[in-house]
């Protein structure tokens, strides 16, 4: 096919990039791959692990990492690069689709992922409420497949606003290497820095479904119900 140029998210790259990496590969594809500069340790260990493939030959998978924006466009616009993958947010995604179409090149995304969590008044708490904690907890909540939303029937919504609140708020959130910690840091402080300076938008719908999370410095930040403005 030719060139794939292959650009990986922070938030899961040796897997996500993985599943790039090994049809382009498959399909005869030389490879430039973009890491990014977030997981630059994890980068270097996934890198070092190609080059001791000895059955892959020399120059067919070139890593690269990257903490800026330059590589990025380049890999788009280039004649040279026949195919793109990008995992990330639509809005780039967007970017990344109308800049490669002048060279007509063929792209895969997977783009944002708001993922709902449906909860209905036959549902049993006591087994629904740990499933919940524990999916909107994943990967610190940074990863597409995250329960970002609870959807709950009007008639179990209440107590389900309660319980789910009180199990957050329980969450211990601490340094990943600590057994203890139930849930890591974010990747870093400029995404922290915005959920940490509002927590009042991060408060229970009610007084019984918990107190607000105290203030968090640095990345670590405590889990919440957060309000919807829908009804």
């Amino acid at each position: 096919m030719g060139v794939a140029g292959l650009i990986a998210p922070w938030n899961s790259p040796v897997i996500l990039l993985v599943r790039a990496l090994g049809p382009a590969i498959g399909a005869g594809c030389t490879t430039v791959v973009k890491m990014p500069g977030q997981t630059a340790v994890t980068n270097a260990l996934f890198a070092e692990a190609v080059a001791a493939t000895r059955s892959l030959p020399a120059g067919v998978v070139n890593i690269l990492t990257e903490a800026g924006n330059e590589v990025a466009p380049l890999l788009v616009g280039s004649p040279d690069v026949d195919v793109l993958s990008y995992t990330g947010s639509t809005r780039v995604g967007r970017a990344i689709a109308a800049a490669a179409a002048p060279t007509l090149k063929r792209a895969n995304f997977e783009l944002g992922g708001k993922t709902p969590l449906l909860v209905f008044d036959d549902a049993d708490l006591d087994v629904v409420v740990p499933y919940l904690v524990t999916s909107c907890i994943l990967m610190n909540g940074e990863f597409c497949c995250t329960g970002s939303r609870v959807l709950a029937q009007r008639g179990i919504a209440d107590e389900l606003r309660t319980r789910l609140a009180a199990g957050l708020e329980a969450v211990e959130v601490g340094p990943a290497e600590d057994p203890s910690s139930q849930m890591g840091p974010l990747t870093t402080v400029r995404v922290a820095r915005p959920r940490n300076a509002r927590p009042q938008d991060r408060r229970a719908l009610s007084s019984e479904a918990g107190a607000a999370p105290s203030h968090q410095s640095g990345s670590a930040v405590p889990s919440a119900v957060v309000p919807s403005r829908r009804t």
